[in-house]
């Protein structure tokens, strides 16, 4: 693992609770009872400048699952800010990327970078904007062949 994903992962394990590192920022005593009201613009803000801070460890991670044997792929619907959006999630036993797009397809993938340049073995449903990749090798996932049987044993 990159010394940049190792780093950033020591950072985001143990981080600091939110109430203390708001009192920290804002130069208060800490306090077990004491209540700070957030607006929603603060906390938008706080999350696009952790967003813009762990940039460079996401382009770690993205080329680590570029590289490695294996990866998993899936994709699920999701709802952001009341429209339909996909999340897409690139894995390995160690690195985990989740992406949110509002194409579930090949223009999603492209975007994400991951799987264009991927030369390992893809496990994934058999969905047909996987397949499109051919620098890589394609498997199927057990789970997925599983939830086609049961439906099946279900529904005849």
């Amino acid at each position: 693992m990159s010394d940049g994903i190792e780093q950033a992962s020591q950072v985001l394990t143990r981080p600091a609770p939110l109430p203390q590192q708001v009192s920290h920022t804002l130069g208060l005593a800490a306090h077990r009872d004491a209540h700070l009201r957030l607006g929603r613009g603060t906390l938008v803000s706080w999350v696009q400048q952790a967003a813009q801070a762990l940039e460079p460890v996401e382009q770690h991670i993205k080329t680590a699952l570029a590289c490695a044997p294996v990866l998993h792929h899936d994709e699920t619907s999701v709802r952001r800010a009341g429209t339909l959006a996909w999340a897409h999630v690139t894995s390995t036993s160690r690195l985990t990327h989740y992406a949110i797009h509002p194409k579930r397809g090949r223009e999603a993938l492209e975007a994400i970078g991951i799987l264009p340049t991927f030369q390992g073995v893809s496990v994934h449903d058999g969905w047909g904007s996987y397949r499109a990749y051919t620098a890589c090798r394609h498997a199927l996932c057990t789970v997925h062949h599983l939830r086609e049987l049961t439906f099946l044993e279900e529904q005849y």
